[in-house]
């Protein structure tokens, strides 16, 4: 299998990077990050083991530079399409004078398995560096009725 893991990076991992506005995930505010204890008056918020780095305004190389903190598994498998037909027996539809009638059902993107959760694994595809910033696969579904007479 070929090597597929991949650094995750841009203004939605380091936020207010640039020293301005920045794109937050609700993931990053939501889950544990190191704090000093001097900011949040709680020894216990500097844990060496949370799960994202201390938020700053402004470029913290300690904090952006490559390293395996970065490096994400960018294995993935997605169903892709699928396409469900049914065949309505002819007994039943030369009732109503119609030679054959179909039902269908199209799906596409309808799953991915991924160990990486925080966007599509498949954004920005190719390149070493992954920020999130593409617009999202989308779901989509289609029903159909075919008629022939």
């Amino acid at each position: 299998m070929e090597k597929c893991d991949f650094f995750i990076a841009g203004d939605g991992i380091h936020p207010f990077n640039s020293g301005s506005t920045g794109n937050v995930l609700a993931l990053i505010t939501e889950v544990d990050r190191w704090i000093p204890k001097e900011i949040s008056g709680d020894p216990s918020t500097e844990n060496p083991n949370a799960s994202w780095p201390r938020l700053t305004y402004g470029k913290n190389d300690n904090n952006s530079q490559n390293s395996t903190f970065w490096l994400q598994d960018g294995r993935y498998l997605r169903l892709k399409n699928v396409e469900i037909t049914y065949t309505v027996p002819s007994t039943f539809t030369r009732k109503f004078l119609v030679n054959r009638m179909q039902v269908g059902f199209i799906g596409e993107n309808l799953y991915t398995w991924s160990p990486f959760k925080l966007w599509d694994p498949e954004t920005e595809s190719g390149s070493s560096t992954r920020n999130g910033a593409a617009y999202p696969i989308n779901r989509t579904f289609t029903g159909y009725l075919r008629f022939e007479f």
